[in-house]
């Protein structure tokens, strides 16, 4: 009796772990709607700052201003070094890293650095 509560109790537990099936209606450009088991979950962005999903030519980061989505991750400003040689002190992807002008980051190139803000175009 204690073999087959155990295995009913293992087989429950082994069936709660198992990802569930969801079912997602997709619009077709014909108008007709089909249905669709997805396993995983999506893995677009759930928030995009500013609402901006695609970037533009020129992007100026300010100290303190929010990040911008690049394809590695988020870019944001943390400080700035002056000097006869300016430096960026940036995160991308939660990781810090210093950039100088004419450094590349993603499809940008880094065109001025100012006390305050770094200029990037691509």
């Amino acid at each position: 009796m204690n073999k087959i509560i155990i295995f009913l109790s293992l087989g429950l537990m082994l069936a709660g772990c198992a990802s569930p099936k969801r079912e997602i209606t997709i619009n077709n450009e014909g108008g007709e709607a089909s249905t669709e088991a997805a396993a995983d979950p999506s893995r677009e962005a759930v928030f995009v700052y500013g609402g901006q999903k695609s970037l533009p030519n020129k992007i100026i980061l300010k100290i303190g201003g929010e990040p911008r989505l690049f394809s590695s991750g988020y870019l944001r400003l943390a400080g700035v070094v002056g000097g006869e040689f300016p430096m960026a002190c940036l995160e991308l992807g939660g990781r810090g890293f210093a950039a100088a002008k004419g450094e590349k980051i993603d499809d940008y190139r880094i065109v001025g650095i100012e006390s305050d803000h770094v200029v990037l175009e691509k």
